[in-house]
C-alpha cells in the first residue's frame, strides 16, 4: 500500500523556501511604502506653496510670516485643499519670494528663498529638532539663508 502526502523533509523545505521570499520582500515593499509616503507630503509641500503664492498676490511688497499650524489661524487665508500641516511657517519677502517649513506626523519639508528645490527629511531629524527650537525672527532668518 502506496502512502500519499509530503514527507516532515519536503514541507520544511517549502516553508524554509517561503520564509526567505518574505525576507526578501518585506523590506522592498516597506520601503516602496515609505518612499510614497514622503513624495505625497512633497507633493503636499509643493501644494502649499502654490496656495501661498496666490495669497501672496494679495499682499504684494510686505514681509508676510505665516503661522500654518491648525491653531496658528493664519492657514485659514490660504486656500489650500491638502491636509493641513501638523506645524509650520511660510514667510513671504517683499519681492514676493516665498520660504515654508512645514511638518507632518512623519516628515517635515522646507524650502529656502535661495533653493529651488524642496528637502524632504524625517521629523525627527536634526534640521527638524533645531528648526523647531527657534524663536519666529530666528526661523525667518533661517529660512532667508
Amino acid at each position: 500500500m502506496k502512502k500519499k502526502g509530503f514527507t516532515l523533509i519536503e514541507l520544511l523545505a517549502v516553508i524554509i523556501i517561503i520564509a526567505i521570499v518574505a525576507l526578501i520582500t518585506i523590506p522592498v515593499v516597506s520601503h516602496l511604502i515609505d518612499d510614497s509616503k514622503k513624495n505625497t507630503f512633497s507633493n503636499s509641500v509643493t501644494g502649499m506653496i502654490k496656495s501661498i503664492e496666490m495669497y501672496s498676490t494679495k499682499v504684494a511688497g510686505t514681509d508676510i510670516v505665516l503661522d500654518l499650524s491648525p491653531t496658528g489661524g493664519d492657514i485659514g487665508k490660504i486656500d489650500f485643499n491638502g491636509q493641513d500641516p501638523e506645524l509650520g511657517t511660510a514667510y513671504i519677502n517683499p519681492d514676493g519670494k516665498i520660504s515654508i517649513f512645514m511638518c507632518s506626523d512623519e516628515f517635515c519639508g522646507y524650502k529656502r528663498i535661495t533653493e529651488k528645490k524642496i528637502i524632504i527629511e524625517d521629523r525627527d531629524s536634526t534640521t527638524s529638532n533645531n528648526f523647531l527650537s527657534l524663536d519666529v525672527q530666528e526661523k525667518i532668518n533661517w529660512l532667508n539663508q
